[in-house]
């Protein structure tokens, strides 16, 4: 690990590139050649969803289907033992003992999951947008239902509708997934956080997953879809199982174009007038700029959210949408994550010009790994065909198990200390501490 100054910011922002609309991360293609390799594709989703409409039925079946049995832990792997212990002294066991924590360590809990559903109205007035949305969260149970992500990807050890841990107003996370993906597209980091007492809600960005056409409204819908999720959570009944959970404060994690709706939730400002001026020189396609002058007003109110505590984009695209100085604009903690070697949104043209805003403000924190790619905080390397191989999945690029580790670290740590004003991670995130020698962390200066 390498401790570094920020970086020179870009003295202009950079022409205008359209890869964000095919920023690929998980498709469901994907999902069912994995799924037809290992004869997991044949099993029908258990699950229930919510009937679509203004008012989903969110409460959990009186009658649980099978259940399957999670094997007990194998205790030679030191994570695997945290799943075995009383939620009361997970963490608090380094303490006792005076060694440092652990913050690569599954947490005390196990992983709970529900799908369901739900609609809204945008602010821009168009027709009322229907969000698949799921839910990992902590669970003290040992059974539940066989999960499927997306409908087809097994996810073993994971128990759907299992009942959550008699905990309140824990932590919540809001995951936003990348261009043409779903919701599950990084399970290896929202898994990771439930077992640490997180309740973490992913939506799917509909009209922007597998094999849908992106329209222009897309960039607006997305930051919109967040706040609608985040009102979803806080008007669950009291009836419901989760509702006990909500309460403590929120964050944002998104990857890719999930990194842009990241830093347009935490409060990045809308450069309207440069957006207009690309459009008035053709520089932007014509159909985008006629979403662009129809919702000028909404662009320009801002996307922010008064409810979330703390921000973590990770290789964020569409950064030109912002400017040179929207970014600057938030005033809400920030955690930047990038890779060196992405070619879908390189720090060149993406990642350096998010940071040259967000360095402006102490407390913010650069993550950057030397040989990352765009697909290395996906878990799109685990899928047994080529995705992602020249952008975070073949030869050159760190080990995603490596990568994954560190990037479970450095997140938890922050969110600790943002959202539970927990002081242990202090040694990670100052760098005194390291986790994987790939990384340079770069505090934020202000000017």
């Amino acid at each position: 690990m390498r401790l570094s100054a920020p970086p020179v910011a870009p003295s202009r922002p950079p022409a205008f590139d359209h890869r964000w609309r095919r920023l690929a991360v998980l498709g469901v293609v994907a999902l069912l050649v994995a799924c037809g390799e290992d004869g997991g594709g044949s099993d029908a989703d258990t699950r229930d969803t919510a009937s679509q409409g203004d008012a989903p039925d969110t409460s959990l079946p009186d009658t649980a289907p099978d259940t399957i049995l999670v094997d007990a832990p194998d205790t030679s792997d030191p994570d695997a033992v945290f799943d075995a212990l009383d939620p009361d002294v997970g963490d608090a066991s380094d303490a006792d003992t005076g060694a440092p924590r652990d913050f690569t360590a599954r947490g005390p809990y196990r992983v709970g999951y529900r799908s369901t559903s739900f609609s809204y109205a945008p602010r821009d007035g168009s027709a009322a947008r229907t969000l698949r949305l799921v839910a990992w969260y902590p669970t003290l149970a040992t059974t539940g239902d066989e999960v499927l992500y997306a409908g087809l990807l097994p996810a073993p050890g994971v128990l759907g509708d299992a009942p959550p841990a008699g905990l309140a107003k824990v932590p919540m996370v809001v995951f936003s997934h990348g261009n043409s993906s779903f919701a599950e597209q990084s399970y290896f980091l929202t898994e990771f956080l439930a077992t640490h007492g997180f309740l973490v809600l992913a939506p799917d960005h509909t009209n922007n997953t597998f094999g849908e056409t992106v329209p222009a409204e897309i960039l607006h819908w997305r930051p919109d879809d967040i706040r609608a999720v985040i009102d979803y959570a806080e008007a669950l009944p009291v009836a419901d199982p989760l509702a006990a959970l909500v309460g403590g404060r929120i964050a944002v994690v998104g990857h890719s174009f999930g990194g842009y709706t990241a830093l347009a939730v935490g409060g990045a400002t809308w450069a309207v007038d440069l957006m207009l001026a690309l459009c008035d020189s053709g520089t932007v396609p014509a159909l985008d700029c006629a979403s662009l002058v129809a919702n000028e007003a909404v662009y320009r109110a801002g996307f922010g959210d008064a409810r979330v505590s703390a921000i973590v984009p990770m290789t964020p695209g569409a950064l030109l949408t912002f400017g040179s100085a929207g970014t600057e604009a938030i005033a809400v903690p920030a955690l930047l994550m990038t890779g060196a070697l992405d070619q879908t949104t390189p720090n060149e043209t993406e990642g350096d010009l998010a940071w040259q805003g967000l360095s402006a403000n102490l407390g913010n924190l650069r993550v950057d790994f030397a040989t990352a790619g765009h697909y290395t905080f996906s878990d799109a390397c685990s899928l047994p065909i080529s995705v992602g191989e020249d952008d975070g999945c073949g030869p050159g690029f760190i080990a995603p198990e490596a990568a994954h580790r560190a990037i479970n670290a450095y997140v938890l740590a922050f969110l600790e200390r943002e959202l539970e004003d927990a002081t242990d991670g202090f040694a990670l995130l100052t760098g005194a501490d390291e986790i994987e020698p790939d990384v340079t962390l770069t505090p934020a200066s202000a000017r």
